[in-house]
């Protein structure tokens, strides 16, 4: 049995992968779905504190995690059901001006961020999927997923979209955003 501390890393790290599997994949159930972009490139799971990072990807996707909390409508005290507040973040150029220009409209700036958006739709879908156990292989450096026994459910909400702009300079940069939450049930705990 997992320690809570481990469950929760869990939790965040198993839905970050499905969606991550989906979109660059395909389907990790094995039932045939093709990718939905396997150009896409993501940068990791990150507190929110720490967004923007340094060396940012235009058009990566970032899972930044903002708060966890106990939902108290489900679980109890002793089985708690904990919410990880999260969102989706991605910056998007554009890429119809040269390094050297700046404007705040890039023609090619809206259908990019539409397209990460429908990605990510399609990917969250059907907003659960089994808890995995999340290990890195210490020689390959290849993620090694081993589902939760008895099994256990990761569930998510529907995804709520919203622009994030980088203010008020002429950057062009375009912060996409989409808030989700992400839940399952802790183990009980003990005294």
């Amino acid at each position: 049995m997992p320690n809570p501390t481990q469950q929760m890393r869990d939790m965040i790290d198993t839905y970050y992968e499905y969606v991550k599997g989906r979109i660059v994949n395909g389907d990790p159930a094995g039932s045939g779905l093709p990718p939905i972009n396997p150009e896409r490139q993501f940068g990791g799971i990150i507190q929110a504190e720490a967004w923007p990072p340094t060396d940012i990807i235009l058009g990566g996707l970032y899972l930044t995690i903002l708060q966890m909390t106990p939902n108290i409508r489900f679980g109890t005290r002793g089985n708690p059901y904990y919410t990880v507040v999260s969102q989706w973040l991605w910056a998007n150029q554009g890429t119809d001006l040269t390094a050297t220009q700046q404007g705040a409209n890039r023609g090619n700036r809206f259908p990019d961020d539409v397209a990460i958006r429908n990605e990510l739709l399609q990917a969250n879908f059907p907003l659960f999927t089994a808890l995995n156990s999340i290990s890195v292989d210490p020689v390959s450096g290849d993620i090694i997923m081993t589902p939760y026994s008895p099994t256990q459910v990761c569930r998510w909400t529907a995804l709520a979209f919203g622009p994030k702009t980088s203010g008020t300079d002429d950057s062009g940069v375009l912060y996409g955003a989409a808030a989700v939450d992400v839940s399952t049930f802790q183990q009980p705990l003990t005294q």
